[in-house]
């Protein structure tokens, strides 16, 4: 994603920065006093600072895109209800 327009589920005192040592994994970044790493992505491997799985409808579509474009968000959902994509997260 380029831009996200809502909001995600942070929980972290701690934070990554943007740094010339970094720069080819960032992803994307996040404002919030400052800038920081939010996701990290380097050929087949993605991580994000955010937890997606508690971050409402914005989560699921992450988690989507993460499964691909044919992931049904609507299954996710049922996953999440069911507690299974925070299993999963751990």
């Amino acid at each position: 994603w380029n831009q996200a327009t809502g909001r995600v589920y942070f929980v972290h005192s701690f934070c990554a920065r943007p740094n010339d040592e970094n720069k080819d994994w960032i992803l994307s970044t996040t404002t919030y006093g400052s800038d920081y790493i939010s996701a990290v992505q380097k050929g087949n491997i993605m991580a994000t600072q955010f937890h997606p799985e508690k971050s409402g409808e914005i989560g699921l579509s992450i988690l989507a895109g993460f499964l691909g474009e044919s992931a049904d968000p609507l299954k996710l959902q049922v996953a999440e209800s069911a507690g299974i994509a925070a299993a999963l997260s751990k």
